[in-house]
């Protein structure tokens, strides 16, 4: 059985790779800019914070 820590562990992981997949999708349609890649970063910050 999981433990509790585990368990937040795996959520994490998993909303962390749902950012990058989408992220990733946006890059391969050519919707991807380097000076936005800041605001990027601060909101998947602001999302994993809560």
């Amino acid at each position: 059985m999981e433990t509790h820590e585990e368990l937040v562990r795996q959520m994490k992981i998993d909303a962390l790779r749902r950012e990058l997949r989408l992220g990733a999708e946006q890059a391969e349609r050519g919707e991807f800019f380097e000076d936005i890649m800041e605001d990027i970063i601060a909101e998947a910050r602001q999302r994993r914070n809560g």
